[in-house]
């Protein structure tokens, strides 16, 4: 058994044939021309062909019913999508911000707040 390695650039030597193999690669060709294949052609390449995806049964009902049931359009002019207003703080809820545990900033809604966050220890 010859060992192959990849790392060398050297050029291998052939092995040696063993009698009698002319013979044998006749009757092998034979073979192959009964079999039908002939080795000196060269195989065609296929026709090239593009790529078409199969249509699921679902994609195939909605096609169905895109001409009978039509899209709706006069939703577009109503109010059904208009834009929400951004909600924007007044400034009557929240009195104040009180510092606690190490600079954390919180709100003070009351006034008893105020008197609980000033009377914490530090």
């Amino acid at each position: 058994m010859q060992v192959l390695h990849t790392n060398s650039s050297r050029k291998r030597r052939k092995t040696p044939r063993s009698p009698g193999w002319k013979e044998r690669e006749a009757e092998y060709q034979r073979h192959l021309k009964k079999l039908g294949i002939d080795m000196s052609v060269k195989p065609k390449k296929p026709k090239f062909v593009p790529y078409q995806p199969k249509k699921s049964f679902a994609q195939e009902r909605a096609m169905e019913n895109r001409d009978k049931y039509p899209s709706n359009t006069e939703s577009f002019n109503s109010d059904a999508c208009a834009k929400i207003e951004p909600m924007k703080y007044t400034g009557t809820l929240v009195k104040g911000i009180s510092t606690m545990h190490k600079s954390n900033a919180v709100p003070i809604i009351n006034e008893q707040e105020a008197k609980e966050h000033a009377s914490m220890r530090r």
